[in-house]
């Protein structure tokens, strides 16, 4: 129950910054025609995953609940993108290239996916 309760706080705090950095980004002038805070929020969540990643594989060793409250609640709650793209690193850094690209690949193809299912499915009962 204790690494529940560590996920759980640490994914409210993520959500919280992700919301507040998102919502001030997207008050910046940008010439990009899409949501800019995003993926200013998907960056730094990938780039703070890493840190902590590397960080827990050298000079900066994350215990338990250091991992439990920074890298799958904070970077969870910040952005799933974060443990996407640790993952795919992972298995590229493990020798499985192809393994790398193809989860990747069908990650984003299956979440569109659903993601139009979802919508198709409320519009044709709505």
């Amino acid at each position: 129950m204790r690494d529940v309760l560590l996920v759980f706080l640490g994914s409210g705090l993520g959500g919280a910054a992700r919301h507040l950095l998102s919502s001030a980004v997207n008050k910046l002038p940008s010439p990009a025609p899409f949501p800019v805070g995003i993926l200013a929020v998907n960056i730094l969540a990938s780039l703070l995953a890493g840190l902590l990643a590397a960080g827990a594989a050298s000079r900066l060793p994350l215990d338990d609940t250091r991992r439990l409250l920074l890298v799958a609640g904070f970077c969870g709650g910040f952005s799933t993108l974060s443990a996407l793209t640790q993952q795919t690193l992972a298995l590229w850094r493990d020798g499985h290239p192809a393994a790398s690209a193809a989860y990747l690949l069908a990650t984003l193809a299956a979440c569109l996916a659903a993601n139009t299912a979802g919508i198709l499915l409320v519009a044709k009962h709505a």
